[in-house]
């Protein structure tokens, strides 16, 4: 009943949940001021259910909390198996079930037979979930993500975890000049976590760079289904593995994991 007790509600188009491992954080989108009587409720049910409220009235940039000191500040969730803290802010794209996002990244780590001499690529690496874990066991990893705020996230993640192997760019994955971000680049394995998209404009490229294993992520099992026939049939490689977690309990939606050798 919150959003409809507000004078408000109908200016409120969204509203988003964010459970970090610190803090939960209601993210309200208004199109309009709220009056006193708006904030005092907006107050209340914060207070009541211990949480943190922000409020978007613009872009990414115009987040605020009701109470600077209680509502803003860094979030992270914990990735224990790796020793990993991860921070984010409440508009960074992060996987929504953290167990199933832990899980995941044991899969991917296992899955690609990660070894200490290892040059290794993560691509749409976004706040640094598969890269830094990676880091954990190769010898070097870059990740490459179209978002530079993403980026500028990561390197400060690497930088709270002491890990000096990850280096991250900011590179546009999707245009016709994709493949240049990797140009003269060599890596024994590649793992990719495209948006809805699909990744069609790096698979070359991740072919020229000399990949021997891939292992693909996916939310849209159709696009992932377009790009594994390119792997297979024109880039020489086969499909080894796959399977699908259930990242979203409840819903028609899957991850999905694939794996290619070359």
């Amino acid at each position: 009943h919150l959003v409809g007790d507000l004078s408000l509600k109908r200016q409120v188009p969204q509203v988003e949940a964010v459970v970090a491992g610190n803090a939960t954080l209601l993210l309200l989108r208004v199109l309009a001021e709220p009056d006193g009587a708006d904030l005092d409720r907006l107050r209340g049910f914060r207070d009541e259910h211990r949480i943190r409220v922000m409020l978007q009235r613009a872009g990414p940039d115009d987040l605020r909390g009701l109470d600077a000191a209680i509502d803003e500040g860094d979030l992270w969730y914990e990735l224990p198996e790796q020793g990993l803290r991860m921070g984010f802010s409440p508009t960074d794209f992060i996987q929504v079930n953290q167990d199933v996002n832990r899980r995941m990244i044991g899969l991917a780590v296992e899955l690609l037979g990660l070894e200490r001499s290892m040059r290794t690529l993560d691509l749409y690496c976004g706040i640094g979930n598969f890269t830094l874990p990676m880091a954990r066991q190769v010898s070097y990893v870059l990740g490459l993500e179209g978002d530079a705020r993403a980026v500028a996230r990561a390197r400060a993640n690497a930088h709270s975890n002491n890990v000096g192997n990850a280096e991250f760019r900011s590179a546009d994955l999707a245009g016709t000049e994709a493949g240049a971000a990797l140009a003269g680049e060599r890596f024994d394995a590649v793992l990719l976590d495209p948006p809805r998209a699909g990744a069609a404009q790096m698979l070359g490229p991740i072919s020229a760079a000399g990949a021997s294993r891939v292992l693909y992520v996916s939310c849209h099992p159709g696009t992932l289904a377009r790009d594994a026939g390119v792997l297979v049939h024109d880039l020489k490689y086969r499909l080894v593995a796959a399977g699908i977690l259930d990242m979203f309990p409840a819903t028609t939606h899957v991850e999905s994991v694939a794996l290619f050798e070359r």
